[in-house]
């Protein structure tokens, strides 16, 4: 099975690369056959742009470079036309290689950023949900809290009465076994 995916790969990857030596080939015939004053060569930024969304940095660069290498190869095979145009229509062409291979890198580069900016934000996002969560699951179990506490110190107060109020201090410590059992219900809520 994994053998199976190896070779799809491999094959996927030879007809990636073969789509991209096809136009470069034709380019490459169409510029040496013609005659200097066309710039043929121009059309090697489509090949750049097929790779740059099938290659690596690094690949892409190699490309173009064996795109401009491959323009000036042209040119000098070449034997029709004025060499002064021809030269101008190189440089043309060898400068829209370079540029498009800039431009088309840059344009990848901002692409991950983008990608790696939402994945941040992604992030910050559910830290923010846990921080709110956090937040309101304290301020749930708090206000019970508070209840019992302030019901303790009541019932003391009525247990050091003398006498003491046994009816009031009844009530307190009915007060705090409510309270304790609303920040249960609380903390179930939130296991659940």
């Amino acid at each position: 099975m994994v053998e199976n995916i190896r070779a799809r790969g491999r094959w996927k990857s030879l007809f990636g690369f073969g789509t991209i030596l096809t136009p470069m080939l034709g380019i490459f015939i169409l510029d040496t056959i013609t005659d200097l004053e066309i710039a043929a060569a121009v059309f090697y930024i489509i090949v750049i742009l097929l790779a740059v969304s099938r290659l690596q940095r690094p690949n892409v660069i190699a490309l173009a470079t064996a795109c401009a290498a491959l323009t000036l190869l042209s040119a000098f095979l070449t034997a029709e036309g004025s060499r002064e145009a021809g030269l101008i229509n190189m440089g043309i062409s060898v400068s829209a290689i370079v540029i498009t291979t800039y431009l088309a890198l840059k344009m990848v580069a901002a692409e991950a950023a983008v990608h790696e900016a939402r994945a941040q934000l992604v992030r910050i996002a559910r830290v923010t949900s846990l921080g709110e969560l956090t937040t309101s699951i304290a301020h749930e179990v708090n206000q019970p809290l508070t209840g019992v506490v302030t019901s303790g110190n009541a019932c003391l107060r009525w247990l050091s009465q003398s006498p003491p109020n046994i009816d009031k201090a009844r009530r307190s410590v009915e007060r705090i076994i409510g309270d304790a059992n609303r920040a249960s219900e609380v903390i179930q809520r939130v296991r659940s």
